[in-house]
């Protein structure tokens, strides 16, 4: 979780229920569903083209599987480790990513029509 998408949720979502808040959500019948979506990976390709047009096409190196790990690595430490200690949450669902050439930012970056 972002810190921006983390504050929204706890802030419509307290751990604990106050006269002004909504009732807490029941871990054991809460289901937390994350998605790692294909803008979020999509992005690695997008900024090493934009680094390739920064060169004037010189070779650059392409991006590679271990380009995702920040993305990843935050996804555990920042998102389910804060939802798992703060919110209680113990089911989920994390869904993986969709092919990336089928991604808003591929198909706009294409030059093939099919």
């Amino acid at each position: 979780m972002t810190s921006k998408a983390s504050s929204r949720f706890f802030e419509h979502y307290p751990k604990k229920k106050t006269a002004a808040s909504k009732p807490p959500l029941d871990a054991n019948k809460s289901l937390y569903v994350i998605w790692l979506g294909t803008n979020d990976c999509g992005y690695v390709g997008t900024y090493h083209r934009y680094l390739a047009t920064l060169t004037n096409g010189l070779p650059i190196d392409k991006p590679t599987p271990s380009d995702l790990e920040d993305i990843v690595d935050s996804l555990f430490t920042n998102g389910l480790d804060e939802l798992y200690v703060k919110a209680g949450a113990r089911n989920f669902l994390l869904i993986d990513v969709p092919p990336n050439e089928r991604s808003p930012a591929a198909t706009i970056l294409s030059t093939d029509i099919s």
